[in-house]
């Protein structure tokens, strides 16, 4: 990637129209990729040290943290902007309230999941029997979460980036770098289109790597487990692809919609600054999983303290037991 990168640095002219790079020696080539890799590595291994010592996902609380120390530069930009024109301040607050509103739905859908009754038969084990019991197989809705934007972002990025690097590329007398930049700059309607597309295929590509019917309907079978009114085995396989593949239609449409919103928004209001669809997903799903291992680790700590102050307990009785024993004696 670091030498693709500097390709594109010594093709890409700037906005001047001069060279990023006049004079693109060997040397050169070789500190920008020295320089590159060592940071990437050094982020990989600050990432590792937040996992190991610290809550959550290091990589992940990384890139929450570069997302977030853009907003108070976007929202200065927009204070500004309203000073500036005093008529754009209700605007402003409408756009407000829509990004309160956005962001309580996409915690609830991100949060959402489906709850399946499980019924296990009764079993006898050493002669005894114990009861039926029941439990819940959660199906979450959207559960490719930003992944599935992550791989829109990567495919897209392909034609872009091959376009940047060879500005002047032809085929057949057809000027395909072009037409590509031409396709991203200009085609909002049809760059949507495309995306919001792949990010449908690529939640239900996501679900079908992450989330297995018959492997779910072959281990409810083997634990003696059943859905309530569904016939184990392909019966259940078949009812529980029928359930996914409707939830996920209902999270990739969602997901999709808050990536291409603000694209719209920014068009029918005149925002130059605006949340990113993407941004925002990901800013939520790494929230919410910084929220649950909060949650975890401290009924982990409880847990602790409780078997803890248990065996203290215990300890006591035991030796107050040995005690009465002697006294009796």
């Amino acid at each position: 990637q670091s030498l693709i990168l500097i390709l594109a640095l010594n093709n890409i002219p700037a906005m001047t129209g001069i060279a990023v790079v006049k004079h693109a020696t060997l040397a050169w080539s070789v500190l920008t990729t020295i320089t590159l890799v060592t940071g990437v590595m050094f982020v990989i291994w600050l990432g590792e040290q937040i996992t190991e010592y610290g809550i959550g996902n290091g990589i992940s609380l990384i890139i929450l943290i570069g997302i977030i120390e853009r907003l108070p530069e976007a929202l200065w930009n927009i204070f500004q902007l309203v000073e500036k024109n005093h008529n754009f301040k209700p605007t402003v607050l409408f756009l407000i309230f829509i990004t309160i509103v956005i962001f309580i739905i996409t915690i609830l859908v991100e949060t959402a999941q489906r709850e399946l009754p499980i019924h296990y038969t009764k079993k006898v084990i050493d002669q005894n029997i114990y009861n039926q019991q029941m439990s819940f197989l959660p199906i979450k809705i959207d559960q490719s979460g930003v992944m599935a934007i992550i791989f829109t972002v990567s495919v897209l990025a392909i034609p872009l980036t091959i376009a940047q690097i060879f500005p002047q590329l032809f085929f057949l007398g057809y000027p395909i770098s072009k037409k590509i930049l031409f396709f991203y700059s200009h085609m909002h309607n049809c760059y949507n289109i495309v995306y919001s597309i792949l990010v449908i295929f690529f939640c239900y590509f996501y679900n079908l790597i992450s989330f297995n019917p018959s492997d779910i309907a072959q281990h409810l079978r083997k634990c003696n487990g059943f859905i309530p009114g569904i016939r184990s085995g392909e019966q259940t396989r078949i009812y529980l692809k029928h359930i996914i593949d409707r939830l996920t239609l209902f999270g990739a449409l969602f997901v999709s919609l808050i990536t291409i919103l603000p694209d719209y928004l920014r068009k029918i209001f005149n925002v130059p600054y605006l949340f990113s669809g993407t941004s925002f997903l990901i800013t939520v799903g790494i929230t919410l999983e910084i929220i649950a291992q909060i949650k975890s680790y401290y009924v982990m700590k409880n847990y602790e303290n409780f078997m803890i102050n248990s065996n203290f307990y215990i300890d006591k009785v035991k030796k107050y037991k040995r005690n009465d024993n002697a006294y009796k004696s």
